[in-house]
């Protein structure tokens, strides 16, 4: 099954009349054949759409096609917004799920996603596990929800060395944070046994676990692409075996285009943030999001 693109929203400036601007923005959209877009006369009668909305730079008329909202006022800007975004973010945040989130550093990730990306709002969240490069401020512990039950931070790269220039910038230790070191980023065998053997020790943790991993482009710098595919692929497998919840962080601009998407389809869904903060989902297991209302778009 191909994969479901949900794009929060586009917006264009047209020079067509309002009937054929709606068409084309929608085709735009979709990165379709405007042939290829509902008939417009299906939901609104053309000739009547262009005489109220022409020369009224005030006036907006809304009309829903291919399962998207389509705005369009006088000054003939178009926006073009998916009614079912949202919804597949808040099911992707609310469900068992692996979410690969492509984003530069800049971008605040995890407050242009959702509210709380990772678990349930509110309270005593589930235990964390994050896997973080050596440089990561994170593996510090600086960065670790306080109102998290329990959290292991799993370090891949020389900690140590990395931190030599900063001997006393480490806080104390909570109680409820485990650290855990890998040295060497190629060695896979041994990060993956390392958060297997966490995901274990909080088995019976009555929250879901969730498990962040911000290392990707690390270890693509390490270890052939087929070798973190496999490794990918059992990690994934362990989460969704588990009712958890994986969220894997990639900067898009640092690592080879070809080995990214080679990664991508072991994921639920691919959420990009561009710098602007529009947001785009790809979601290639439907199961996940079920009972989105208008999951899948209409064209025909």
């Amino acid at each position: 099954m191909s994969p479901v693109t949900r794009l929060e929203e586009s917006r264009f400036i047209s020079d067509d009349r309002p009937s054929v601007a709606v068409v084309r923005s929608v085709a735009s959209t979709l990165e379709v054949n405007p042939t290829d877009v509902p008939i417009v006369s299906n939901v609104v009668d053309p000739e009547a759409l262009d005489a109220v909305v022409e020369g009224e730079p005030t006036t907006s008329v809304t009309v829903p096609l291919a399962g998207l909202s389509v705005t369009v006022n006088g000054s003939m800007e178009v926006v073009v917004r998916d009614p079912g975004f949202r919804a597949t973010l808040e099911r992707l945040r609310r469900a068992p799920s692996n979410v690969l989130v492509l984003g530069t550093p800049e971008i605040p990730l995890d407050r242009v996603l959702w509210s709380d990306p990772f678990v349930e709002r509110g309270g005593n969240r589930g235990p964390l596990v994050t896997v973080v490069p050596a440089e990561s401020g994170a593996a510090t512990g600086t960065h670790v929800p306080g109102t998290r039950s329990r959290v292991a931070v799993v370090i891949v790269g020389d900690f140590v060395r990395s931190r030599t220039s900063e001997p006393d910038s480490a806080p104390e230790t909570p109680e409820n944070l485990t650290i855990r070191s890998i040295g060497r980023p190629s060695d896979l065998t041994a990060l993956g046994l390392s958060v297997h053997e966490q995901l274990s020790v909080w088995a019976d943790a009555d929250r879901p676990t969730t498990v962040r991993v911000s290392a990707i482009e690390q270890l693509l710098d390490e270890v052939e692409t087929a070798r973190l595919f496999r490794f990918l692929h059992l990690l994934v497998g362990r989460v969704r075996l588990d009712g958890g919840r994986g969220r894997y962080f990639v900067d898009p601009e640092r690592v080879d285009r070809t080995a990214l998407r080679t990664l991508e389809p072991l994921f639920d869904a691919v959420v990009t943030v561009e710098e602007n903060g529009d947001r785009t989902i790809e979601v290639h297991d439907p199961t996940v999001t079920a009972g989105v209302d208008g999951t899948d778009l209409r064209l025909g």
